[in-house]
């Protein structure tokens, strides 16, 4: 599915292509093959894409230049790196980070670029949901 708000987009669909310009218009394809032709978006299917697509503030997201992260369990290298391969499937941005403490290298996962600290409570709930223990 494409739909355009404001502009204008090059569409290539199987063998055919054109562009789309008309404001507030949308084109469907199928993974069968099938298409539906350019049509105008209806306000309520607007506003409904808007609050799939929008990230809402203080919801959790990372965000590009985000300065806030939390931390889950300090371990040796193996256990971080398990743990953050577990986060990263279920869709978390995990990273392992090394630092030192009393002389030894340890590790700490976090998730960070989160972009405000309302984003991070939010994160931090939710993984706590989840069943994660959380260092800040």
């Amino acid at each position: 599915m494409v739909c355009l708000i404001e502009g204008r987009v090059y569409v290539q669909h199987r063998e055919q292509a054109f562009t789309m310009q008309d404001p507030l218009s949308f084109f469907i394809a199928g993974r069968d093959g099938s298409r539906q032709p350019v049509a105008p978006v209806p306000d309520a299917q607007i506003k409904q894409w808007v609050t799939e697509t929008e990230i809402a503030p203080a919801s959790g997201a990372s965000r590009r230049g985000g300065k806030h992260r939390i931390m889950l369990g300090a371990a040796d290298d193996g256990v971080a790196a398990t743990l953050a391969g577990k986060l990263r499937s279920e869709g978390y941005p995990a990273r392992v980070r090394a630092f030192r403490a009393d002389g030894e290298l340890r590790y700490v996962v976090d998730i960070s670029g989160l972009g405000s600290a309302e984003d991070a409570v939010q994160m931090a709930g939710t993984l706590r949901k989840a069943g994660y223990t959380t260092l800040n």
